[in-house]
């Protein structure tokens, strides 16, 4: 439970309070803040608390005050009293009830709640309508009310359904759809509004976007769910189809390859800066050797943030190991560790071993059996 000055226990003892101390409590500026980390709170405890606080002349049913104070906090997750509920209301409870993942149990009912709420917030109005005010109760829509969504709906709800967890992959891959058919062509400004739904977009539309939009993907915090993405999305973002050239002359279109294949379709002519080193996190691992290869801009300090398949680390570590001779530049460089072989070790003196065995000390889960083996035979 969070360390505030309520708990379970002190809610038993202070619910015998008088109703008058009960409205003073919840009209206080820090009742909302002690009632948002009742983690452990039980679902007979939150009910009987309701009680009183209505007692008390707080009115749990008026939309504008909760939405104005949130003073229920984690009381929101057991709200009961649903009937003659109008639609506002219950979609202000629902946009409380987001807090609601952080109780200890009862997820169960916390669910029925949100279907219930959802069921009241929706009645008599279309789902276009009411996309936008249903906080995280979306992800209880089913695909086929996501597939009667307009995607004028889904294009206006984008700041809401982006950041909802516990998506279905059929869900996103609807919305994201949706989403895609109102802007045509994707932009880097589009993309990056998609959060969680980027897992959705269809791998022709990464091949229609424009180069410099994917590289700014690579750039942006939006990356880090590039990781989610299939094989077939993946390497939508890291090649380009071919350009189709049509000619004044004869009319005819020819497929022509362009001079640069994979990451290099991202990169303009004349722009010295590669979309292979703008790549973070395990999106990475993605990049072929073949790539790699071609790329002329690696340092230790950019691979800090990468993670790296163990055929990477090796080629880039054997590459970086000729532009320098300090082997500390190379064991710091996050996981590029897991390029050092077993005679790379053989080669360092004992003085240099000991100097850099705290390294192989703290990323001991990235080392093969075959390197701690080396290691162990030249510490005996």
């Amino acid at each position: 439970m969070g360390h505030s000055a309520l708990g379970p226990s002190t809610l038993l003892s202070d619910l015998p309070v008088s109703v008058h101390q009960i409205g003073l409590f919840i009209s206080y500026d820090n009742a909302t803040k002690q009632l948002d980390t009742v983690y452990d709170i039980t679902p007979e405890l939150a009910q009987a608390f309701l009680q009183r606080i209505s007692s008390s002349g707080f009115d749990v049913r008026n939309a504008l005050t909760i939405h104005r104070q949130g003073g229920l906090g984690l009381l929101v997750c057991f709200y009961d009293d649903l009937e003659l509920l109008d639609a506002t209301l219950a979609q202000v409870l629902l946009h409380q009830m987001i807090k609601c993942s952080h109780l200890r149990g009862f997820q169960a009912a916390v669910q029925k709640l949100k279907a219930d709420l959802l069921g009241i917030a929706t009645e008599n109005r279309t789902l276009n309508e009411t996309l936008g005010s249903l906080s995280d109760a979306v992800v209880g829509l089913t695909c086929s009310q996501l597939e009667s969504l307009s995607p004028e709906a889904v294009h206006s709800a984008i700041a809401t359904l982006n950041q909802v967890s516990g998506w279905a992959k059929s869900q996103v891959i609807i919305l994201s759809a949706k989403y895609s058919a109102h802007e045509k062509v994707l932009s880097f400004y589009n993309v990056s509004q998609m959060g969680v739904l980027l897992a959705g977009v269809a791998t022709q539309d990464f091949y229609s976007m424009d180069r410099k939009d994917l590289l700014q993907v690579l750039r942006s915090t939006i990356s880090q769910h590039l990781s989610d993405l299939s094989p077939a999305q993946q390497q939508g973002v890291l090649s380009k189809k071919p350009y189709l050239v049509h000619t004044q002359i004869s009319g005819t279109s020819y497929q022509i390859i362009p001079p640069f294949s994979h990451f290099g379709q991202m990169i303009e002519v004349g722009d010295t800066t590669s979309g292979i080193v703008e790549i973070q996190g395990t999106f990475f691992k993605e990049v072929s050797l073949f790539d790699l290869r071609r790329e002329s801009q690696f340092n230790s300090s950019i691979l800090k943030e990468k993670e790296l398949r163990r055929s990477q680390a090796l080629f880039l570590y054997e590459l970086l190991s000729r532009t320098t001779e300090r082997p500390e530049e190379l064991l710091s460089a996050g996981q590029l560790i897991k390029g050092m072989t077993c005679s790379h070790i053989d080669h360092l003196s004992a003085d240099s071993f000991l100097a850099h065995f705290q390294y192989f000390e703290n990323n001991l889960s990235l080392l093969s059996l075959d390197q701690v083996t080396a290691e162990d035979w030249f510490c005996f």
